[in-house]
């Protein structure tokens, strides 16, 4: 009766404890997991306990936390269990936990890479539990010593430790999404309220120039005629206010004042075009290619904006590679992602042209990449750049009702996504 009571003490006091863990909320995810199988690895007299987990579901997961029961027992941290291993020792999509031993797997044929794996590592039972599928997520505790079942107070207990873990990962993916929501709304506000302004701006400047433009025009008609010098003025008086013009039509596409037509577009004929242009203008140090997938790549929208925003989004890729790299454009069909979508209401249902435009360049920071589209932001030398290509694009983009996205990271390249709706008309025989 005493065994009995201590063997059920143990168990009581262990949920206990990993409740208590669970319930400290400035406790890491890594710190709790470490705490998880500190406890349930005592519990179940394991050699080891390992939490393995992949960064996305393309990645082999790795061993990121671990608990020995001696020293003697070889660490994990940082080794890789192949993906299409754990998948084959699973074979379904079930979350229950897995358990084997050495002398199972190492008279089967198919069963090759474990039977290594267990031998490498001195390995004679193995429990699997998995946590998620997509990205791959498990718990491992092994034992070096004997071929044994782990009972069923072994797997409530590692259950409810999976449970655990499953909660808190899903509370930390809840924070990120309304931080993200959080900063993307703070963001839109900001671009909103600096396009209000600028609007403003350029449309009372553009009143401005007109005047400008009238006046010289009037004295080169008028005045200029036989007089070279006064004609040379005139004409820069005019050229200023043309530049002055194109700048001002950048600023109100930004703000998405401005004109634009509304004709049925081919994607691919347009991006194609765009890769010529690029070609004529680019050395051999710069490789431009496209991987067109999108079944439907016709769009409403202007040619002339639409052609412009993949130059400027073209034109800032390659000043990331001042020594040379590659640019890729590719296309494909689908929907905005769920959290993108969540923070821009006004969001439709697809499908949705994804044109995507991928450089080897520079990469960049969170703060550069938060002020990208704000206007006469660049990163760019002084004379060489006013800042107004990618916010013009932003606003052009938000004019065809669709969304530009980036994703970015310091030496890994740039990636600048479109999402823009597939011309409705393409649709009505689906």
């Amino acid at each position: 009766m005493d065994t009995e009571t201590t063997y059920t003490d143990r168990y009581a006091h262990a949920r206990a404890e990993m409740w208590k863990n669970a319930a400290i909320k400035s406790l890491s995810k890594e710190d709790l997991i470490r705490s998880l199988l500190s406890i349930t690895g005592s519990v179940l007299h394991a050699s080891r306990a390992s939490y393995f987990e992949s960064s996305t579901d393309a990645v082999d997961p790795t061993c990121t936390v671990q608990w020995c029961a001696t020293e003697a027992v070889g660490s994990y941290i940082g080794l890789s269990f192949p993906n299409a291993e754990y998948a084959r020792i699973l074979n379904t999509d079930s979350d229950e936990p897995l358990q084997t031993t050495f002398s199972k797997i190492e008279t089967s044929p198919d069963r090759a890479y474990l039977s290594d794996y267990f031998r490498n590592h001195s390995i004679q039972s193995l429990l699997l539990v998995p946590v998620a599928f997509l990205p791959t997520c498990f718990f491992s505790f092994t034992d070096c010593y004997a071929d044994r079942s782990w009972n069923d107070d072994h797997i409530a207990l590692v259950m409810l430790m999976k449970n655990i873990v499953a909660m808190r990962m899903d509370q930390l993916k809840t924070e990120a999404e309304k931080l993200y929501l959080e900063n993307q709304l703070r963001h839109a506000q900001t671009l909103e309220a600096i396009g209000q302004l600028a609007g403003g701006v350029a449309h009372d400047f553009n009143n401005i120039l007109g005047a400008i433009s009238g006046y010289a025009e009037m004295i080169k008609q008028k005045f200029a005629p036989g007089n070279p010098k006064l004609d040379k003025y005139a004409s820069a008086i005019l050229s200023g206010a043309h530049k002055a013009a194109e700048l001002t039509g950048q600023l109100l596409a930004f703000a998405r004042r401005g004109r634009y037509q509304k004709l049925p577009l081919d994607l691919h004929e347009l991006i194609s075009h765009t890769i010529q242009l690029l070609q004529h203008s680019t050395g051999p140090s710069i490789k431009i290619s496209r991987q067109f997938s999108a079944q439907y790549h016709g769009i409403i929208g202007d040619p002339t904006q639409m052609q412009n925003i993949l130059l400027s989004i073209a034109n800032n890729a390659l000043d990331a590679m001042p020594l040379g790299g590659s640019i890729t454009f590719t296309t494909t069909n689908g929907n905005i992602p769920e959290l993108l979508a969540k923070s821009h209401a006004e969001t439709t249902i697809g499908p949705y042209v994804i044109v995507s435009v991928s450089d080897t360049g520079t990469g960049m920071d969170e703060r550069t990449k938060e002020k990208l589209f704000e206007p006469f932001f660049t990163t760019k030398d002084i004379g060489k750049g006013v800042g107004l290509g990618l916010a013009s694009a932003y606003g052009a983009v938000t004019s065809h009702e669709g969304l530009i996205s980036v994703d970015s990271k310091p030496g890994q390249g740039t990636t600048v996504t479109l999402f823009l709706p597939v011309d409705k008309s393409l649709l009505q025989n689906l």
